[in-house]
């Protein structure tokens, strides 16, 4: 693109109608062209994450901002309390015990195992 020559009104005056004629087309045609320059050039700066398949961490430090713009609400997560439990309960006498016994010991000195292991998670 070349630059086009300024004038002075009384230089333009000066023009007969088909040098005004040429010189106006050409500028038109560097408008075009500037002006679709310009638009990419928009388009790209207004690309982010979200809206091409550029990785987040080329967004900077103009992060987008969140998808949700609802408030966070005056509940905890999880159960509220006066909601009943759902926790099963032990019982007294099972149906069936399934035994692990220990096959072999790995350490030098073995501690005796008891037999029966129970355990009480609060």
């Amino acid at each position: 693109m070349t630059p086009l020559p300024s004038f002075r009104r009384d230089q333009l005056n000066a023009l007969d109608k088909e040098s005004l004629i040429t010189l106006i087309l050409s500028m038109q045609e560097q408008i075009a062209t500037m002006a679709a320059e310009i638009k990419a050039l928009r388009d790209q700066l207004s690309k982010n994450s979200r809206n091409s398949g550029k990785p987040p961490s080329s967004d900077g430090y103009a992060k987008p901002r969140p998808k949700s713009l609802r408030p966070k609400g005056d509940r905890k997560s999880g159960g509220q309390p006066g909601h009943p439990g759902q926790t099963l309960e032990r019982v007294g006498d099972p149906d069936h015990v399934v035994p692990h016994p220990a096959v072999s010991c790995g350490a030098a000195s073995c501690s005796p195992i008891s037999p029966v292991r129970r355990r009480v998670n609060h």
